[in-house]
């Protein structure tokens, strides 16, 4: 998981190619609409793939005879080796009322690995149809490789948070030589308390409506303008030596990645580990001031959401609108309205984060005829 423009797909088409080529395994990329396939899979697979295979026939003399095989939209052979592109918006189960849980495009086909292309934008319940792809698979650990940018709650991130190893790029800051994540919550956005409109105190990065409040900066004058990268611990400014020199380390676990890797079994591993890869905006190279642009981006989109999703690589919680645990609880044990509302309100949330129905009651006050609008609305039971 990351922002974007981190060379997500570039890394991952690699690995496709060294699954297809070196381990002639079959391997199942999945977009999440049929436009990202049609166009990716020609724009982005095959010219890398040619890039690769021109590579081990010039290093080690290896060549592939592809006479016989057959390439489409759907299906691009090497040496008989199938590699399979598919898409998931058709697994959206509101469009598939009576049908199958599996959609056209997501059976009738078997692999060994599955990779899984913006999965933040793939249809609830999609991911558990395409993993069925690899009840046969030559691996018996089933190896699946997500990625993409966060969502509101049930992209990526979600993967992310069941994830037993996350590993986050860490930097060591040359003023107190603590260790710290380079991330912008911490490192460009301040810690702040956030009360929400329930009386709730978090700590928080952003506001509510997803923009920054606190940041670090060198002249309060112009605070955009300063705003620049520090060590979360001592507030010195992050130094491009400390910031390129970042290696991952796991959010949970404290191992570092390249220890974790070294001790994995040479064969195929008997367990399944669930492991994510995640960086941030920190790492990129800029000729400007990175900071002052994420800052001065955060106040101006139209859509904070974006910012921090795209921008930050992190997910957005939902608004202070939105049903929570607490807020059920608090509704369950909440006493009765003494009589039929005079008002019901019902709503229907079809974004990202599912078809939810929110039916709300309200009992006006005794007397609400006479009253001033402001009066009803404070006094109304809800």
């Amino acid at each position: 998981m990351a922002c974007s423009q981190q060379a997500k797909t570039l890394s991952h088409i690699l690995l496709a190619c060294d699954i297809q080529t070196t381990g002639r395994l079959v391997f199942g990329m999945v977009y999440d609409k049929k436009e990202a396939r049609t166009k990716f899979a020609a724009t982005q697979f095959r010219p890398i793939m040619d890039h690769w295979l021109e590579a081990m026939k010039a290093a080690d003399g290896i060549e592939f005879d592809r006479s016989k095989d057959t390439v489409n939209a759907s299906r691009k052979q090497l040496g008989g080796v199938n590699s399979i592109f598919s898409f998931a918006s058709t697994a959206d189960a509101s469009l598939r009322e009576g049908k199958s849980a599996v959609s056209s495009e997501l059976a009738g086909w078997s692999g060994d690995w599955l990779l899984e292309e913006e999965r933040s934008q793939w249809p609830l319940g999609a991911v558990d149809v395409a993993y069925r792809r690899l009840d046969n698979s030559a691996i018996a650990t089933k190896p699946v490789r997500s990625w993409g940018t966060p969502g509101a709650g049930l992209g990526v991130e979600k993967e992310v948070r069941a994830a037993e190893y996350h590993f986050y790029p860490h930097g060591q800051c040359e003023e107190c030589g603590e260790v710290y994540p380079v991330d912008a919550f911490g490192s460009l956005l301040k810690p702040f308390e956030r009360t929400d409109a329930y009386g709730q105190t978090t700590i928080a990065h952003v506001s509510e409506s997803h923009r920054p409040v606190e940041w670090f900066h060198h002249d309060p004058e112009n605070p955009v303008g300063s705003a620049y990268f520090a060590c979360p611990h001592c507030e010195a400014e992050l130094t491009e030596r400390s910031l390129t020199q970042a290696r991952f380390k796991c959010l949970n676990t404290g191992i570092r990645l390249r220890d974790f890797l070294d001790g994995l079994p040479k064969d195929i591993p008997s367990h399944r580990y669930r492991v994510a890869l995640h960086y941030g905006p920190l790492l990129r190279a800029s000729k400007i001031n990175l900071a002052a642009d994420l800052i001065r981006n955060g106040l101006e989109m139209a859509d904070a959401r974006d910012w921090v999703q795209q921008g930050l690589g992190h997910p957005t919680a939902p608004g202070v609108n939105a049903l929570t645990l607490p807020i059920l609880e608090r509704a369950i044990a909440a006493p009765s309205a003494p009589r039929l509302p005079e008002v019901r309100l019902a709503g229907i949330d079809q974004g990202r984060s599912g078809h939810h129905t929110l039916i709300k009651d309200v009992s006006l006050p005794l007397g609400w005829q006479s009253m001033p609008v402001a009066q009803v609305m404070e006094k109304a039971v809800r």
